[in-house]
């Protein structure tokens, strides 16, 4: 148990594919500060709007403050490694109890990742994560910032719903730009249809056109096979580095790997492909809680007359996105 405890819950490498993206990027660390919260720093410029009253009420022109520091709650993912003495004894010679006790480590293992995997869809409530759920409703405070209000709207996820369809932002050299509808009932398109398909979601996260667009899109499988039906007309690549991290089922856009989860679906209540810039997303564990799973001792457990050993295993910290705004989905989608 102590050889193999450290990759037991080793659960940032490859459990999902941001999570993998963002491990190949070493945007998946060790959170060393201490501290309550999962703390980040927001680097932004000062906001070039200026916000002003009548005159007659005497007050000075200010600028509007700009974020730097926000939080997070740290989360925790817990686990067992359990055995009974009765399985013990019937694997009477050494090299039984050794596979024995590794067939009991390849569950956990492989049980952590299933867990891990879904709750990178989580919407933050009870002790589940502020996963990609969180980063992507629009009705909720993210990272300190109040994202129900329409002053706010830059820091929302760029998608839609019946409640947000679209909304327009101001830059600081003067243009204003109309991000979305991003959510309408039709099929899947790469270009065209009423709101300009993948083409216009890729365009509109660079900012119409410019640089620092997503890298990875997740969708449902239906609409993943709807786009391989495309890939020839729209001559698809191949993203051989994340198949080679575990998702060979995968196409090239652009800049950007399409690849599919059974997840999403259970997030969104219709189709949806969602687009990451996944520079800007960050898994932090919490201080003392490496990579991997924190570990106790191998204790004894008794109960009706049953004896056991288990260890524990748990995961303390928390995902986060530091710019969900470079982040986008098309709702609605169908094949």
């Amino acid at each position: 148990m102590d050889t193999r405890g450290p990759e037991i819950y080793d659960q940032v490498q490859n459990s999902h594919v941001l999570l993998a993206k963002m491990n190949e990027s070493g945007m998946a660390d060790p959170w060393t500060e201490g501290g309550e919260n999962i703390e980040f720093i927001i680097k932004t410029s000062q906001n070039s709007s200026f916000a002003a009253r009548d005159y007659k009420d005497q007050l000075t022109f200010a600028e509007q403050d700009f974020l730097e520091t926000v939080s997070l709650p740290s989360r925790y993912i817990n686990g067992q490694c359990m055995w009974f003495d009765a399985q013990v004894d019937t694997n009477s010679s050494k090299a039984k109890v050794i596979d024995l006790v590794d067939s009991i480590v390849n569950d956990a293992k492989d049980g952590a990742k299933t867990a891990f995997a879904m709750e990178m869809w989580q919407s933050g409530s009870g002790e589940h994560l502020h996963g990609i759920g969180t980063v992507f409703d629009h009705d909720n405070t993210y990272l300190g910032i109040d994202r129900t209000v329409a002053a706010n709207a830059f820091w929302r996820a760029r998608h839609s719903d019946a409640g947000h369809t679209s909304f327009t932002q101001s830059h600081a050299d003067g243009t204003a730009i109309t991000y979305g509808p991003y959510h309408t009932a039709e099929s899947l398109v790469v270009e065209g249809g009423t709101d300009g398909g993948i083409q216009k979601l890729y365009d509109d996260l660079c900012d119409n056109g410019g640089t620092d667009g997503p890298n990875l899109a997740i969708t449902t499988e239906g609409l993943y096979r709807k786009l391989c039906s495309l890939k020839k007309a729209y001559d698809f690549g191949y993203n051989q580095k994340l198949g080679e991290l575990g998702w060979p089922e995968n196409l090239q856009y652009r800049n950007m790997a399409i690849t599919w989860d059974w997840n999403v679906t259970g997030q969104f209540a219709s189709g949806a492909l969602l687009a990451f810039n996944t520079k800007y997303w960050k898994m932090k564990p919490y201080a003392g809680y490496s990579k991997t799973f924190k570990s106790t001792e191998t204790f004894n457990l008794y109960s009706n007359g049953i004896l056991a050993k288990a260890r524990i295993m748990q995961w303390r910290g928390n995902l986060a996105c530091l710019k969900p705004q470079k982040q986008g989905a098309l709702t609605g989608k169908t094949v």
